[in-house]
């Protein structure tokens, strides 16, 4: 699905990479030495938003079951 938007061609967004282990680490270690969360991002080229959601539950990140098509 293809939706035209201003005359461009703009494909639907899609969900970016998970985190994985060493970046789970790594924003542990920036966290546990008080960088915020937006300074974790920028040095980890990462969303804000990825690492706000990390940072607030570490222990359920990435265990969201999508719920499919019906």
């Amino acid at each position: 699905v293809f939706v035209l938007i201003l005359g461009c061609l703009a494909a639907p967004m899609g969900r970016g990479k998970a985190l994985t282990a060493y970046e789970k680490g790594q924003i542990d270690a920036y966290h546990a030495s008080e960088r915020s969360n937006r300074e974790i991002a920028k040095l980890l080229s990462r969303s804000l938003n990825v690492i706000n959601n990390y940072v607030k539950n570490p222990n359920s990140y990435g265990t969201a079951k999508s719920p499919g098509r019906p």
